[in-house]
C-alpha cells in the first residue's frame, strides 16, 4: 500500500481531472450532512464545545455592532 503522502498526492492529481473532480464534488455534497454530524461529534468529544467556547459564542452573538462580531 502506498504511503499516506503518496496517496494524498495521487488524490490531488486525480482531482485535476474535471470528471473526477465533479464526482468528488457530488460525493461531498451528497454526504455533507453526515460529514457535519461527524465533525460536530468529534469537536464535542475533544472539548471544543466546552463552557468557555459556549460563553464566547453567546457573547459574540449578543453583540449589536456587526463589526464587533
Amino acid at each position: 500500500m502506498p504511503e499516506p503522502d503518496e496517496r494524498i498526492d495521487a488524490a490531488l492529481r486525480a482531482l485535476q481531472e474535471p470528471e473526477r473532480f465533479r464526482a468528488a464534488e457530488k460525493w461531498v455534497t451528497d454526504h455533507a450532512p453526515e460529514l457535519q454530524h461527524v465533525l460536530a461529534s468529534v469537536l464535542r468529544e475533544g472539548g471544543y464545545f466546552d463552557q468557555a467556547h459556549e460563553t464566547e459564542v453567546d457573547r459574540v452573538v449578543g453583540q449589536q455592532d456587526e463589526d464587533e462580531r
